[in-house]
């Protein structure tokens, strides 16, 4: 008897896992389908300074990533510096 209620329980729970899973996957697939909607309903030149904004959001991160410097970075310290002592 005990063991048919632990089976029971076990199957209750999982039912309800699923069920909750379930209702995330339709949640999520009517929201994929809405913002389709919404980008259909855009106009051209929405969506055209949309793509531009990205652009230069990006083009402002690399800029950001780059050496302040030009040229390559040395190993070792330039014959000028303080730091650096004759053999």
């Amino acid at each position: 008897m005990l063991a048919g209620s632990w089976e029971d329980t076990v199957v209750d729970n999982i039912d309800e896992e699923y069920e909750r899973l379930i209702q995330y996957l339709r949640g999520s697939a009517k929201k994929a389908e809405g913002s389709r909607t919404t980008k259909r309903r855009l106009s051209h030149e929405t969506l055209q300074l949309m793509r531009q904004k990205k652009t230069s959001r990006r083009d402002e991160q690399q800029c950001w990533l780059k050496p302040q410097r030009q040229g390559e970075a040395s190993g070792t310290p330039a014959k000028t510096s303080p730091t650096v002592r004759s053999r």
